[in-house]
């Protein structure tokens, strides 16, 4: 919570230290947040999962949907670690 405080942009993408994006991935959300209308508080994306020798796991990680871009004032996040974004109004 605190990075997020004092980050400023309206709007956050947050990644876990294992996540990574794709320089494609990274221009697609852009365009997503760019023309995202500000009613939106959240945007969720499904995440892809890819073991240590970078093969797609699928089964029960797919599709893992999960939030990861908002807007910084309408989050809080509570607990340290596999935290979920309680959306606040």
């Amino acid at each position: 919570m605190f990075g997020i405080r004092k980050a400023k942009c309206d709007r956050i993408i947050y990644l876990d230290t294992d996540e990574i994006l794709s320089p494609k991935l990274r221009k697609d959300l852009r365009s997503i947040v760019n023309n995202a209308s500000k009613n939106y508080v959240t945007i969720r994306t499904a995440m892809i999962h890819l073991d240590s020798k970078e093969r797609l796991l699928l089964g029960s990680f797919w599709p893992d949907w999960k939030i990861r871009i908002f807007l910084k004032d309408k989050i809080i996040y509570r607990r340290i670690i596999h935290e979920q974004p309680i959306v606040i109004r």
